[in-house]
């Protein structure tokens, strides 16, 4: 599919790329008012463009543990109703959120991210330390 640059989207999203901002997603996912834990997919190249993602099956605070670092995503696009959300995102974060032509949000539902190389960031731990 490529970097996620604010275009428009198929149905079924396979590896789209871009920055993860998953430090939000406790604030996020409670605006969001959606199952799971949401964060930004942030556009590379035009960072003030932002797709909304949920992680299904996830818990939001540790999803927020994640370091944010270049991914590439699959899965199922949707759209909500959420003028409040597309608001906060905006006077928060400075960032628009992709919609659809009548102006709902696009949100990808995509599965847990399971992988090994997974890194977590923990409050109070030095990555340098064996």
């Amino acid at each position: 599919m490529g970097t996620f640059t604010g275009q428009d989207l198929p149905e079924k999203i396979e590896e789209l790329k871009g920055t993860p901002l998953y430090s939000i997603s406790e604030e996020l996912s409670s605006v969001a008012e959606i199952p799971g834990a949401a964060f930004l997919l942030i556009a590379p190249q035009d960072p003030t463009k932002a797709l909304l993602v949920v992680e299904q099956e996830t818990l939001p605070a540790d999803l927020a543990k994640r370091a944010s670092k270049p991914i590439a995503l699959s899965g199922k696009k949707e759209s909500k109703k959420s003028e409040s959300l597309a608001a906060h995102v905006k006077e928060r974060y400075e960032l628009e959120l992709k919609s659809d032509a009548n102006g709902d949000i696009i949100v990808l539902m995509v599965q847990p991210q399971v992988s090994d190389k997974a890194e977590v960031v923990e409050e109070g731990s030095d990555v340098d330390q064996k």
